[in-house]
């Protein structure tokens, strides 16, 4: 159908908008490591991972601050890395907001000469696994994507 068509293609993310992300994330790995150290484990997760990305999506980051310590931080230890994150991300030249209250806390982020937009969440490991779940299921049969992308579409268009 001809108008299913044009509406994926109309929502689908350009080159642009791919670049944009990809320096988004150096530039925000570079500025995690100068808090948490090269230990720090920096992965994307959401949209951009699982194939349902369009060209309005934001970036989602899980930050491990230290993979090889098999306890989870306490909230507020991780509130507390969370706000030092979000002064850093200020320094680094990101518009950056820490909300902390949320029931998964995260740092949420706007480059400025961009307007690309992400969230940071730390040791909050079920989405990743979910995004890589969902990206299975769109290589398993070819008509899930297109089937979620028209959801999202009907989905922004209700509000």
């Amino acid at each position: 159908n001809a108008t299913i068509e044009r509406i994926l293609l109309d929502m689908a993310p350009l080159k642009e908008t791919h670049d944009q992300h990809e320096a988004f994330r150096t530039r925000l790995a570079v500025c995690v490591v100068e808090v948490c150290g090269s230990q720090c484990r920096l992965e994307t997760f959401g949209s951009t991972v699982s194939g349902f990305a369009t060209r309005d999506s934001d970036l989602d980051f899980n930050l491990n601050p230290d993979p090889s310590e098999e306890s989870p931080l306490d909230i507020i230890t991780k509130c507390g890395l969370l706000k030092r994150l979000g002064n850093h991300f200020r320094e680094c030249g990101f518009q950056c907001t820490p909300v902390l209250g949320a029931r998964v806390p995260v740092v949420k982020m706007r480059d400025p000469s961009t307007g690309v937009c992400a969230d940071l969440s730390m040791q909050n490991d079920h989405p990743v696994h979910k995004s890589q779940l969902l990206k299975e299921y769109a290589s398993i049969d070819q008509r899930v994507r297109p089937l979620v992308m028209l959801v999202k579409a009907w989905a922004q268009a209700r509000g």
